[in-house]
């Protein structure tokens, strides 16, 4: 199921936890998980 308001997915708190997300920046950034190994 949808949310007709702002289009994301309508799941289980344990199916959304495991998926990673992607937004576009204005410029390249490392996240924090890539800098500590």
């Amino acid at each position: 199921m949808i949310c007709e308001k702002c289009g994301v997915e309508v799941t289980l708190t344990k199916v959304r936890r495991e998926r990673m997300g992607h937004i576009e920046l204005a410029s390249p950034v490392a996240h924090i998980w890539f800098l500590k190994s």
